[in-house]
């Protein structure tokens, strides 16, 4: 494929993406997409055609406004703009199948993702308090805010960290 994508239906999956998503966690991802818009990025393979990131949010976003126009902003720019006015930058990259597949898993390792540095406990309670149909639909209650000032970190609910 050497044209840039028009639409998110050109968006194509790669088929040995092995990251799912469950309904519930899928529907909280919507609803980040609609309240703050692009958070982490959507990453498209020219050479193959397929994404590299973002699989979750081209299916969340075309589920939530449908096949959703990309605009074309020259070079490897392309972005794509929702109706309430949210844009999503595409980085379009040129790789080979091998480098597709070692990012896809780079970017979707949780071994190299952040944690929180800090007991969060007083956000979350702003949030519930202030926006708690927010708070729900993106899962918060299942966030763990145990900070240990000797790790610097906090964990998910379920993650077992040494």
């Amino acid at each position: 494929m050497s044209e840039s994508p028009q639409a998110l239906s050109q968006l194509t999956e790669d088929p040995e993406n092995k990251r799912t998503i469950d309904d519930r966690s899928a529907a909280g991802l919507q609803t980040s997409l609609k309240a703050f818009g692009d958070l982490s990025g959507i990453t498209f393979n020219r050479q193959t055609g397929q994404l590299v990131a973002g699989h979750q949010r081209v299916k969340q976003l075309t589920q939530a406004f449908g096949d959703l126009p990309i605009a074309d902003l020259g070079g490897d720019r392309v972005v794509i703009r929702t109706p309430n006015g949210d844009e999503f930058n595409v980085r379009i990259v040129d790789w080979p199948l091998e480098k597709q597949r070692a990012a896809n898993v780079a970017a979707n390792d949780h071994g190299i993702a952040g944690r929180f540095t800090e007991d969060i406990s007083l956000q979350l309670e702003e949030i519930r308090r202030d926006s708690p149909d927010l708070h729900a639909s993106l899962l918060l209650d299942e966030l763990t805010t145990a900070f240990d000032p000797v790790k610097r970190d906090s964990t998910r609910c379920g993650e077992v960290t040494e």
